[in-house]
């Protein structure tokens, strides 16, 4: 394919490769040339659309939410290697993009440029601290990378994992930062020195999502292993098991007051659960979706949005309001950020 220059053909040849057989991208020297010469031969695709017109007023006061989702207009198409994951920091100040050559920092409002920071391997997923002045990188090769955005220089290494790295999770102060990975554990490092604290052991299958609890009490994880486990924040220990879904569980995320805890899998669910208190599921949402790949809530907690293999969903949690999809991708949609300003959604 690539002799015939068809880079379409020979990047989803390999992609099978490297999703299958992880150790072959890294112990396969040709192989990895010629996974890298796929990736490096497609195009930097950058198309603009005309910005929709928008009132200030209505511009400054709607929230995207599933009665108006169907009047989001495209405003930019960018591309620059594969996309692995997305991610929005806390103030609405960055945009971060994890690609299959790097990570690409826009400004979130202008959508211009600020940083690329090149990488040697697939960076798989990224992710900002609260406060907005850390990123973490993680990728391929196993390694985490913690860069601060006051001028984008990297200040940490964690290397001690021992398979890829597929999620990444900030405690709320900052102090710790959480990182699931391809093997069924989940490690705990400790940000001011570089100490590891802890490893979690449970799940049977590998980690693919991570989050702390809004009051860093709790950390919860979702597995390949269709359960989610929840384990107490400052010294590990396992409080609990939500055994409801029936595949991989793919995003997890809690409402503002920490009391619930919504989570996507790709059995096409998104479940509720209660669990400060009783740890119990209290709803199941079903019906029309695909198999849910990532998921986020809009910053009042009221409405999940999620990507299956083609489409943005705005999901009330209410129940009171039907789903609104929004098309557009062509592919699997494999992350969502929600902006601060409560009208972008970034996929």
């Amino acid at each position: 394919a690539l002799n015939l220059k068809d880079t379409g053909n020979a990047q989803r040849a390999f992609l099978a490769i490297l999703y299958r057989r992880i150790n072959y991208r890294v112990s396969n020297e040709r192989a990895s040339q010629l996974l890298d010469m796929a990736v490096k031969a497609m195009p930097y695709r950058e198309t603009e659309f005309p910005a929709p017109v928008i009132p200030e007023a209505e511009r400054l006061l709607v929230s995207i939410n599933p009665n108006n989702a169907d009047r989001l207009k495209p405003i930019v198409f960018r591309g620059n290697g594969i996309p692995q994951d997305i991610a929005v920091s806390g103030d609405g100040q960055y945009l971060g993009i994890a690609t299959s050559l790097g990570v690409v920092i826009y400004h979130a409002q202008t959508l211009k440029v600020i940083r690329n920071i090149t990488s040697l391997t697939w960076v798989t997923h990224l992710t900002f601290s609260k406060n907005s002045e850390l990123l973490a990188i993680g990728s391929l090769d196993q390694t985490v990378h913690i860069y601060q955005t006051s001028d984008w220089a990297m200040i940490s290494e964690f290397n001690r994992h021992t398979s890829l790295v597929t999620c990444l999770a900030f405690s709320p102060d900052q102090s710790l930062l959480a990182v699931g990975t391809k093997t069924p554990v989940i490690y705990v490092w400790r940000l001011s020195d570089g100490k590891m604290m802890r490893i979690l052991e449970g799940h049977n299958d590998a980690i693919r999502s991570v989050i702390f609890s809004p009051d860093g009490s709790l950390i919860v994880s979702g597995s390949d292993d269709r359960t989610i486990r929840l384990w107490r924040g400052n010294d590990g220990f396992p409080v609990g098991i939500l055994p409801d879904h029936h595949g991989t569980v793919t995003g997890l995320a809690f409402t503002p007051d920490g009391r619930s805890l919504v989570s996507g899998s790709v059995d096409k669910t998104l479940r509720l659960w209660r669990v400060k208190d009783s740890r119990k599921l209290t709803q199941t949402i079903q019906g029309g979706f695909g198999a849910f790949n990532c998921l986020t809530l809009t910053p009042d907690g009221q409405t999940a949005v999620a990507g299956d293999e083609k489409r943005i969903w705005m999901i009330p949690l209410n129940g009171k309001t039907n789903p609104t999809a929004i098309e557009g991708h062509s592919a699997s949609v494999i992350g969502v950020a929600h902006a601060a300003d409560r009208n972008t959604v970034f996929s």
